[in-house]
């Protein structure tokens, strides 16, 4: 029987006779929050963009990825997203965002938190921002983006050739 005021986190003293708490406790990966930090929506020529009929615009993604510890165990992901799109030559709205989690991460080995935060918990957080990205084109008078699926496993890779060799804290990759 099981005692329900014991977080689901703590160590069970069942199994693991003589075994510590922090030997017993496997690893964990807490989503603590997730928000977005800032964000801005330019529509440049709403009267030209609203009676241009382009079905196929140019549309620009850059993505940024920067970690930060920010306790003992607490890790902070900032994804920073612009998207700009074009129809020809005119601007037809801009979207600079960015999205952030915060994420504990308990008995994890440290050369593996960078991959995990950078990849897994990026995946985590893109549902929502895509969902903002829909949402404000849709509110600003545009048919909704939907955005496509970022891979952020190749967006590490990068990091790894170029980023971590240059000591540079943030992935910034084209999608």
């Amino acid at each position: 029987m099981s005692d329900s005021s014991v977080p689901p986190t703590a160590p069970s003293t069942e199994s693991g006779a003589g075994a510590t708490g922090q030997e017993a406790q496997g690893p964990v990966l807490q989503t603590l929050a997730q928000f977005l930090k800032d964000m801005s929506f330019e529509n440049p020529s709403p009267l030209d963009s609203l009676t241009l009929n382009n079905p196929n615009p140019t549309v620009n993604v850059n993505v940024s990825v920067a970690t930060r510890q920010a306790q003992d165990t607490v890790y902070e992901l900032a994804i920073t997203l612009q998207v700009h799109t074009l129809s020809g030559e005119k601007n037809l709205f801009l979207i600079e965002l960015t999205y952030c989690g915060l994420f504990a991460l308990v008995n994890i080995p440290q050369d593996q938190i960078e991959p995990i935060l950078r990849v897994h918990c990026a995946s985590l957080l893109f549902p929502f921002i895509r969902n903002i990205v829909s949402e404000t084109t849709r509110d600003g008078g545009f048919a909704p983006l939907y955005l496509n699926v970022i891979d952020f496993a190749q967006l590490y890779q990068q990091y790894q050739a170029t980023g971590a060799s240059n000591g540079a804290g943030q992935v910034i990759g084209t999608v």
